[in-house]
């Protein structure tokens, strides 16, 4: 679950719903007229590039690891169980 977690913040997810937000926020008129006074969104653009803040190094060894202990146990519960 740490190396899924670690994949999906490395990939920008989260920064993907903040520019929906952002998009949503402003398709009302309360929602436009508010945005001109504060201070959310800097730029003016149509499309913003967000960039990759973090490498984490240790995510592909979790991510096997956990995949082998979810194949294992899946596995031994089909064996035991079974």
């Amino acid at each position: 679950m740490v190396g899924a977690l670690l994949f999906v913040t490395e990939a920008g997810f989260f920064n993907g719903i903040i520019y929906s937000f952002k998009k949503l926020r402003k398709s009302t008129a309360k929602g436009k007229y508010v945005s001109n006074f504060d201070d959310l969104d800097d730029t003016k653009e149509i499309h913003e590039e967000y960039n990759k803040e973090r490498r984490f190094n240790s995510k592909k060894p979790l991510l096997i690891i956990g995949g082998f202990y979810c194949f294992a146990g899946f596995l031994l519960s089909f064996l035991l169980y079974s």
